[in-house]
């Protein structure tokens, strides 16, 4: 049997006029602001173990993303690695008019290593969507096959 989870507390809802002289009876519309509040985590509760991830990052490196938009995907695939457990496997594919395995399927051992070859992504020509697409999802393909299936996303 496993662990109970306690219920949740409900949410606090707070209804807040806009204007002052808020009236129930007003014909016209009122606007109002609707807050919506948490309630805090219970301290009891004990987050459930996931199974480790199978990810593939697949980065857009066509003319178009040059400067702050292709700075802005190499900033969040780095976040994305280093925020990964060990027992996670990553693939960094980047594409434009070519597909490049940046970095085949691996664990997650060496964080550093995986963000130093995302970090040598430039951008190039122009942009082949599909096949970028199409090689993240065969590389957690070929490795479900292998290793039995695990969770994958592209």
């Amino acid at each position: 049997m496993g662990a109970m989870i306690p219920p949740m507390s409900q949410p606090k809802i707070e209804i807040l006029p806009l204007k002052k002289g808020f009236l129930r009876a007003a014909a016209d519309a009122t606007h109002v602001l609707v807050r919506l509040v948490a309630p805090a985590k219970p301290t009891e509760l004990t987050e459930a173990p996931r199974a480790p991830l199978d990810i593939s990052l697949v980065i857009d490196r066509s003319g178009s993303m040059s400067g702050d938009p292709l700075a802005a995907a190499l900033e969040s695939a780095t976040r994305i690695v280093r925020g990964l457990r060990t027992d996670d496997r990553v693939a960094i594919i980047a594409f434009d008019d070519h597909i490049d395995v940046v970095q085949a399927l691996t664990h997650v051992t060496d964080r550093e290593a995986i963000v130093a070859r995302i970090k040598t992504i430039d951008h190039r020509g122009s942009t082949n969507l599909f096949g970028g697409w199409e090689e993240g999802v065969n590389s957690s393909r070929l490795s479900s096959a292998r290793t039995g299936s695990r969770g994958s996303s592209s």
